[in-house]
């Protein structure tokens, strides 16, 4: 069985502000090292949660154990971006997330964003993460840019968040905001200190997305030499295996679903097994996640079938 071929990103930022960034990534960027990868017999996958987070898991307090769950199963590939804004902060942290991560309960008192927890979560809580993490700052000059419109142009910058505003007053709110600044230099500056890889300022997006590109080429370059080509059988078995990451992302299944297909493969099944669904229901992702569960707890089966 060969080697685990794979890069798994976490890209990691504030929202509103990095919608372009996080489009030309997705559209371009990302596709083009996605392709270098699959030469390579490597699965390349992103994953940025905030594209697929529901208002229904913001309000079930979902948001922050999801964000760390993936950042564990990326390690150790971690993108890091920051502009002029801090990022949501949670009212509260599950408990029993808090009971996993004791680590979080301090900054729950401290009143820190997501963005934040993932990027301590992430890198700066793990010296490990050191040449596989990268961090960009975009220059603040931005903002001034004759691109944007007025409603983009405010959400690039801290400002007084309405509802604050409402619950608090103005006074208040403006405090808040003052807080999120001075929250967010200091990020910075511990970001800075750290001496893992960061690149400030990045000019705008088109800039960010050359320099992810050279980067990651080099990355890719450095770990999965082109002229090291595995033989046939291992390229049959990188094939399915880069095919299964492609359908795996960012998947929450369930187990009874997987206690079913275990019993399955394992014999207990005396009849055919079926699996039917509407597309785009999650069928390829299902067995995707089952067989990489099934093949971590049965490392030597491929072996016994190829001889």
């Amino acid at each position: 069985m060969p080697g685990h071929r794979q890069i798994r990103v976490f890209i990691s930022s504030t929202f509103r502000d990095m919608k372009r960034e996080r489009d030309l990534l997705v559209k371009k960027v990302f596709p083009a090292l996605r392709q270098k990868c699959a030469e390579r017999y490597v699965a390349f996958t992103e994953v940025d949660l905030r594209w697929g987070i529901t208002d229904e898991q913001v309000a079930e307090g979902k948001v922050l154990p999801l964000c760390l769950a993936e950042i564990e199963h990326s390690r150790p590939y971690f993108i890091g971006l920051l502009g002029e804004r801090y990022g949501w902060i949670p009212d509260s942290i599950p408990p029993e997330v808090i009971a996993r991560e004791p680590w979080l309960r301090e900054h729950l008192e401290q009143r820190t964003s997501v963005t934040e927890l993932e990027f301590l979560h992430g890198v700066l809580n793990d010296p490990a993460m050191a040449g596989h993490a990268f961090f960009y700052f975009r220059n603040p000059a931005y903002g001034n840019g004759a691109v944007l419109g007025e409603a983009e142009r405010q959400e690039l910058a801290e400002r007084n968040i309405p509802a604050d505003i409402d619950k608090y007053g103005e006074a208040e709110a403006t405090r808040r905001t003052d807080e999120r600044k001075a929250k967010l230099d200091a990020l910075k500056e511990r970001i800075r200190d750290s001496k893992l890889p960061l690149v400030e300022p990045y000019a705008d997006p088109e800039t960010l997305g050359q320099i992810i590109q050279q980067q990651f080429d080099d990355l890719i370059d450095r770990l999965y030499p082109e002229i090291k080509v595995p033989d046939a059988l291992d390229r049959e078995a990188m094939e399915h295996d880069a095919f299964a990451q492609s359908r795996a992302g960012v998947y929450i299944g369930r187990q009874e679903y997987f206690d079913r297909l275990d019993a399955h493969a394992a014999g207990r099944d005396e009849q055919g097994l079926v699996i039917l669904g509407e597309s785009g229901s999650g069928k390829s992702a299902l067995l995707a996640n089952w067989a990489m569960r099934h093949r971590a707890a049965h490392p030597d089966e491929l072996k016994k079938h190829t001889g």
